[in-house]
């Protein structure tokens, strides 16, 4: 960033408070762009649900709960974090929050304010944790308030029963992904107590994905070129998952402000 270039990271970009401060300063600091390559908030299910939020089809952020949860082999394992001082044989399974807090920021546009957690040691008798050259905890369960107020429950890493989840309730209804079957499917649901129905109660549905994905299909042919004179490296300063407040408006996958909302063809849309 101090070389005024763009740059994207992958996770994990930071590994204590103090190096996450460091990060953002620069970032402000320079103008450039950064975007952080958290990618568990743009699945399509993930972007349905970002898109139903700002509708206000469920509401305000109530309560949310993320999961991953990530079972394998040791021969997996052993095969992507070679050496005892690979990060995932040592990184606390707190640390691994990203894929479970990413998607429910994303879609609620908030931030974490105080958090409380929990560690689960991995067992003796696991045959996977008797090959591995691990130092940490197998899995975490993590109770975050944000800063709207309303409150999550995150669970990940290693547990047996493999899959990625997300739930979001708000004042006026659910709104989740699928545990079992196509991924792509969302459940939505709204009694609509004391309100003049104007939809089922609940609907299951397979989500789309937005305009931006025939655009992103597309990658790797030639790319217009920017206005003579514009410098593409400094057009602005972008946090994706984990940006400050004040950058929220900046990020690469905001959408338009919340609009009114209307029923059709079983869906709700702005």
């Amino acid at each position: 960033m101090n070389s005024c270039v763009a740059v994207l990271s992958e996770t994990t970009a930071c590994f204590t408070l103090a190096e996450g401060v460091a990060l953002i300063e620069a970032v402000e600091q320079s103008g450039c762009i950064y975007l952080f390559a958290e990618n568990y908030p743009y699945t399509v299910a993930n972007q349905e649900m970002r898109r139903l939020y700002r509708a206000g089809a469920v509401g305000e952020f109530v309560y949310g709960e993320g999961e991953y949860v990530h079972p394998d082999s040791a021969d997996f394992w052993n095969g992507i974090s070679r050496g005892v001082d690979h990060w995932r044989n040592w990184l606390p399974s707190t640390y691994y929050s990203t894929h479970s807090l990413g998607p429910l920021m994303f879609i609620t546009d908030t931030l974490p304010a105080k958090v409380n957690a929990f560690s689960m040691p991995y067992r003796a008798d696991d045959p996977v944790y008797a090959r591995r050259p691990v130092r940490n905890d197998a899995c975490s369960m993590i109770a975050v308030r944000m800063d709207s107020g309303a409150v999550c429950k995150l669970l990940q890493y290693y547990l047996r029963g493999h899959g990625s989840w997300v739930r979001v309730h708000g004042s006026l209804g659910l709104m989740e992904g699928l545990r079992g079957g196509d991924p792509r499917r969302v459940r939505l649901v709204r009694e609509q107590y004391h309100e003049r129905k104007t939809a089922p109660v609940q609907q299951v549905y397979q989500a789309r994905w937005p305009k931006e994905h025939a655009a992103a299909a597309r990658t790797g042919l030639p790319r217009p070129q920017p206005p003579s004179g514009c410098d593409s490296r400094r057009t602005s300063s972008s946090i994706s998952a984990g940006r400050p407040a004040a950058a929220r408006g900046a990020a690469a996958a905001s959408v338009s402000t919340r609009r009114a909302t209307t029923v059709s063809c079983g869906r709700l849309t702005p």
